[in-house]
């Protein structure tokens, strides 16, 4: 799925619902370190692409999809977990 990259909710919602991505970046996009950190894990977990929009094609965007696995493992989950490992004051018994 494309989505615009200056956008965190679509990014993490499309990659939460299993879809490969690539993030279509506006010229003027303005990220902050969190965001550009965010996306850079992303993308080394393979599932995730960034574009600069002006330079997409569709041809370009469609190679680049097939190019992209998306991931295995739910995000959310992934964060629960170490929620519960680093807050357990949060998750004990009778939360």
């Amino acid at each position: 799925v494309a989505v615009t990259d200056d956008s965190s909710s679509m990014v993490s919602d499309a990659v939460a619902a299993g879809l490969a991505v690539v993030g279509l970046a506006p010229s003027q996009q303005r990220l902050t370190a969190n965001e550009r950190e965010y996306r850079s894990i992303l993308g080394a977990r393979g599932g995730y692409a960034s574009v600069a929009l002006a330079a997409i094609t569709p041809a370009a965007l469609l190679d680049r999809l097939a190019r992209l696995e998306p991931l295995k493992d739910d995000p959310s989950e992934a964060l629960a977990a170490l929620l519960a490992q680093r807050l357990p004051q949060l998750f004990g018994p009778g939360r």
